[in-house]
């Protein structure tokens, strides 16, 4: 039995249980008629999907023009169908809807690994699943790339100054989780935006304060700013 990941399985249920091509909770809680700014469409082959930024991968099945227009109106509203057109054209022209590198960074496969195009089209589109030779290769592609021993810098002096806070963050890269920042950095304080689907965690030092911004779905870095601690000494 072939192994597709529980994104894959769950997505595959609904496309067999689902009663009509629109989505069956798009009806309910609407309350924005343009779409969120984690998402954007992509056409793969004859088939149109949402993308979402957060998880990296589809977040609806594949579907054709006109199913595609019947669930984006029912998701975002009427007032979605002036500037749907205008997304499908670029999406017709460059494959999406956004400059976001989807065929690169995507997550949609199993225990989130990477999917190409075609076999995007043939999970979400065709409701099919991967090879199991193929599962194989990709899990164990992940299996060597985290046995891998990182990098690790080391941790921040007690009192460290700003050339000690830049080099610390420039050994900061993206997929880090909160743990491996504050092996680095020390204890944060961590607050969660609410209507934005980031972790921020900040740093304040006598001379810096660090800023870092994880990702909610799964808690890895997505970003890191550094700025002078203008109250520093004021408290």
């Amino acid at each position: 039995m072939t192994c597709t990941g529980g994104r894959l399985q769950a997505l595959l249920e609904w496309k067999t249980n689902r009663p009509s091509p629109v989505m069956s909770n798009v009806t309910r809680n609407r309350k924005s008629s343009f779409p969120r700014m984690s998402r954007f469409i992509v056409k793969i082959r004859d088939r149109y999907l949402e993308w979402s930024t957060v998880v990296d991968a589809p977040v609806t099945a594949g579907m054709s023009l006109d199913d595609f227009q019947r669930y984006y109106v029912a998701e975002y509203g009427p007032d979605s169908e002036s500037y749907f057109g205008d997304f499908i054209k670029l999406a017709n022209e460059t494959g999406a809807s956004d400059d976001y590198d989807w065929r690169n960074s995507n997550r949609a496969g199993p225990k989130e690994t990477a999917l190409t195009e075609d076999e995007l089209y043939r999970v979400y589109c065709l409701g099919l699943e991967l090879d199991e030779e193929v599962v194989k290769h990709k899990l164990l592609g992940l299996e060597q790339e985290t046995s891998q021993t990182p990098t690790v810098a080391p941790p921040l002096p007690e009192n460290p100054t700003t050339k000690n806070i830049q080099s610390a963050c420039d050994a900061l890269e993206n997929g880090m989780t909160i743990s491996d920042v504050e092996a680095i950095l020390g204890r944060g304080e961590t607050t969660k935006r609410k209507r934005r689907p980031m972790i921020v965690v900040r740093w304040a030092f006598a001379e810096n304060v660090v800023t870092c911004h994880f990702d909610k779905a799964d808690g890895r870095l997505n970003g890191v700013m550094i700025a002078p601690n203008y109250r520093a000494g004021t408290e």
